[in-house]
């Protein structure tokens, strides 16, 4: 580095701060905008010496150079020369965050750090920095451990030997170049410059002692009045300690007159903050004795003195909570005090708790011999005498929890057993009103009302009423609506006393809060009192355990309609469910009794579609039978029709929905099984033929929405069952010429060209018009009538299946007759040979025999 920017270095910033350069180098600062800066180490030059490291540049504006960082060197923490074998720019120094710098000349990088690193080690006795990534020799890290034990007055000596150069002044400067000129000398005279300096030097020392030599008269003089200045000082230094003395003891006068004058203000504010303290601390747990003869000698049938027990139990309460100084409440007379109060408390809500035991069970009695009614009974007159004891009721529930607790439980107790008798009786009156307005069982359905059924199935579909003999217990439109208003005034009493009961149990409990509710709980010392209470719902908690009763009540009622009649349930279960979502914005609790009585009765309904759907199911007969319209078939209709009257114009019909598919099924199983058992008279395909049929008829009649998958795969069933029976009843109708054209079709199938087959010789023309004139028209019309005869004999009553039979071999009997036509213009050309008869003879046979039928 260039010596000249060091010294003006050295000039511009560090002669006036009394700091001295050792080692300067260029550096490039980090960054995408790379500035050049100078890396300075510097010692002061008084002790102690003080090492230093700046970060110097150069100011473009007014050309002088200014500090841009400066740092003492037990600041920095970390050098760090990046790589100790390989030449590099880089150079690394952690003092509060770690700076990076680029040297300009990286053979200037070595240098620097070994200066560096022989000042700290020369004046930092701790708190040197960590030099890394660093080679440095031996005898260096040794000469700077001889250095460190060397005494500070070789300081100055140590420096020289670190650097011998020292640039003077400006001033010193100026005072050589104004000496030189006043003398009229260049550089080059300087040692005659030198010489005459010598002897101006001798000169000027001759005189000084001349001057001191003629003054001693003047100095001893001077010392003369010197030791009479110090006698003076000494007499005014005793006076001055003897004023000191004195007001060091005024001083302490005062001090002690202060000291005491505090003291007499400090006892006095306590003395009034005691008298206050102590006057509060005795209102708050004074009791008057007008309370303490109200809480002890308590009358509580007497109205008036409910009130003054209320007001007694409440002031007792502010007492016994009141907010006391801390440490006043270790007080014996507080503590016998507060003991004195919870004895009263607890006597006083022990007599109230007895009271209010009695009263329920009074009151209760005297509900329970109400008359029956056809209304559920009120509890007007139970809450009406209960009300004045709400506020005591709060302050138990706030101070004996335990007592409180007890009042709850024997309160449901008591009204657990008025609301049974009374819902009891309610439900009888109920159960006999049901079972006027609906219908007994019917039982088991006769012929007659079979007949009946199968003429309403087989009649034009559409919406036709069954007659009364057969329509079992379908209820008409007014009664079914009298039922169901019924049943829904039956729930609307019960809702009725439901809201009436937690309106004033939450008003009367004050159990709106379950937050405070749990916080009581937890103040009672036993479970057994909260043992089936639900803090976290305590007012759904209380009415479930009041009204528990109507589960066991209701399973009695539906046991007495199921006896009367099955198809009850159904009703209910409809006018419930409709109920259930009508009360949607009831209270919780109904909603929750609501909500068991349907779950309730829809396992009832289970359990009877359950038991109904064995009606459906038919096992093989043990002797020889002839089936035709199966009685399950007919049973289905009759149930059916029985739950759609139930179910009409009803948006909930899931649960019947669920269960009819299942019994379709259970009808498709019985009609196999019948057209597979092994005793029948009839032939399979006309039991599945008769009783698909018929069921798929009652199926569109029923219209029911859950079942049109159902009704098209029986269609689908009855379809399959008819073509059957018709392949199967035509099997023997011209028999050797259905063989004779069987056969042809079968060689063309195998492969034969049709012109061949009238050379063979089972297939030729001659055999042809034999077997063409073996049929006459008459013996056609002989088979067909013989035909039409069977197909009567086997099918039951049921004179539009037979027509539609009929119709179906008829289209039998056409078809086979154009196939044969059609294989004779095939294999046959130009023989001239047709059929004896035509399909318009056909059709006229086939016409003329059903209306002779």
């Amino acid at each position: 580095m260039d010596d000249s920017v060091k010294q003006s270095i050295q000039r511009e910033l560090f002669e006036e701060s009394d700091e001295r350069i050792l080692k300067c180098i260029a550096v490039l600062t980090g960054g995408k905008r790379k500035k050049q800066t100078y890396l300075c180490v510097t010692i002061s030059y008084f002790h102690p010496v003080t090492p230093r490291l700046h970060e110097v540049f150069l100011n473009e504006k007014s050309q002088r150079f200014a500090l841009f960082h400066s740092w003492l060197l037990s600041e920095v923490r970390v050098v760090d020369g990046i790589n100790p074998r390989k030449a590099m720019a880089d150079l690394e120094i952690t003092i509060d965050s770690v700076y990076r710098w680029e040297v300009c000349k990286v053979s200037e990088k070595e240098s620097f750090i070994r200066q560096l690193w022989k000042v700290c080690h020369r004046y930092l006795l701790s708190q040197r920095p960590e030099f890394v990534n660093i080679s440095i020799p031996v005898d260096e890290i040794e000469s700077g451990r001889l250095k460190e034990n060397s005494s500070l007055a070789a300081t100055s000596s140590n420096i020289d030997s670190v650097d011998d150069f020292h640039s003077i002044s400006a001033a010193e400067e100026a005072d050589f170049r104004a000496l030189l000129a006043k003398y009229n000398m260049s550089i080059a005279d300087s040692q005659q410059f030198l010489n005459k300096l010598v002897k101006e030097l001798a000169i000027l020392d001759k005189t000084n002692m001349q001057t001191i030599v003629g003054s001693e008269r003047q100095i001893a003089e001077l010392l003369n009045h010197i030791d009479q200045l110090l006698t003076e000082s000494n007499k005014v230094e005793n006076v001055l300690d003897t004023y000191d003395q004195i007001l060091a003891h005024v001083k302490h006068g005062v001090e002690m007159m202060e000291e005491k004058d505090m003291l007499l203000g400090v006892c006095s504010n306590n003395r009034q903050r005691l008298t206050v303290e102590l006057r509060d601390f005795l209102n708050a747990i004074r009791l008057s004795a007008h309370d303490r003869n109200a809480l002890t000698n308590c009358d509580l049938s007497d109205p008036a003195k409910i009130m003054e027990c209320t007001r007694a139990a409440l002031n007792l309460q502010k007492c016994m909570n009141a907010q006391v100084s801390p440490g006043m409440e270790k007080m014996a007379a507080y503590e016998e005090q507060m003991h004195l109060f919870s004895q009263l408390r607890e006597k006083f809500s022990e007599r109230f708790v007895a009271h209010l035991t009695s009263l329920f069970r009074s009151l209760a009695q005297e509900a329970v011999e109400q008359p029956v009614t056809d209304k559920l009974p009120k509890q007007e007159i139970i809450h009406g005498l209960l009300k004045p004891f709400s506020d005591l009721i709060n302050w138990l529930k706030a101070s004996v929890c335990r007592g409180y607790f007890i009042l709850l439980k024997r309160y449901s107790d008591c009204m657990q057993d008025v609301y049974r008798i009374q819902i009891r009786r309610f439900v009888r009156l109920l159960a006999s009103e049901v079972m006027r307005a609906f219908p007994p069982s019917r039982g088991l359905i006769s012929a007659t009302q079979t007949k009946e059924v199968m003429k309403l199935v087989r009649s034009v579909p559409g919406s036709l009423p069954l007659d009364s003999n057969c329509s079992g217990a379908i209820l008409s439109s007014d009664d079914k609506a009298s039922f169901f208003q019924l049943i829904n005034r039956a729930f609307l009493e019960i809702d009725s006393s439901i809201l009436q009961e937690e309106k004033f149990c939450s008003w009367f409990f004050h159990i709106s809060d379950g937050v405070a509710l749990a916080k009581a709980a937890d103040e009672v010392p036993s479970g057994d009192y909260t043992q089936g209470f639900s803090l976290s719902q305590p007012m759904k908690s209380l009415l479930a355990q009041i009204f528990v009763c109507i589960d066991e009540i209701f399973q009695q009622f539906l046991d007495m309609c199921e006896q009367h009649n099955s198809l009850l349930v159904v009703y209910m279960l409809c006018g419930l469910c409709d109920r259930a979502v009508a009360s949607e914005d009831g209270t919780s609790t109904s909603l929750s009794i609501t909500g068991k009585l349907v779950v309730l009765l829809k396992r009832r309904f289970d359990a009877f579609m359950e038991r109904s759907s064995h009606l459906f199911v038919i096992e093989r007969s043990p002797k020889r039978v002839k089936y035709e319209i199966l009685p399950t078939i007919t049973k289905f209709f009759i149930f059916a029709r029985e739950l759609e009257a139930a179910y009409e114009n009803k948006q909930r019909r899931s649960e019947v929905d669920r269960w009819y598919p299942m019994l379709v099924e259970f009808l498709w199983r019985s009609i196999e099984t019948a057209a597979e058992d092994p005793h029948s008279k009839s032939p399979p395909d006309v039991v599945r033929l008769e009783n698909y049929h018929f069921l798929h008829s009652m199926l569109s009649q029923l219209k029911i929405s859950c079942l049109n998958d159902l009704r098209r795969e029986t269609k689908v069933r009855y379809s399959t069952a008819l073509e059957s029976y018709v392949e199967d009843i035509m099997k023997g109708s011209l028999e050797k010429m259905k063989t004779f054209f069987d056969n042809i079709s079968h060689c063309i199938n195998q492969g034969m060209k049709p012109e061949d087959i009238s050379y063979q010789q089972a297939y030729n023309r001659q055999e042809l018009r034999r077997i063409l004139e073996f049929y006459q028209l008459a013996d056609v019309r002989r088979e067909i009538s013989s035909l039409y005869c069977t197909i009567e004999a086997q099918l039951s009553e049921e004179k539009h299946l037979l027509q539609v039979v009929w119709r179906n071999v008829q289209d039998s009997f056409i078809r086979r007759y154009k196939q044969y036509d059609g294989l004779i213009d095939l294999c046959y050309p130009q023989s001239n040979a047709r059929m004896e008869f035509s399909i318009e003879d056909l059709l006229n046979c086939f016409s003329a025999i059903a209306q002779q039928h």
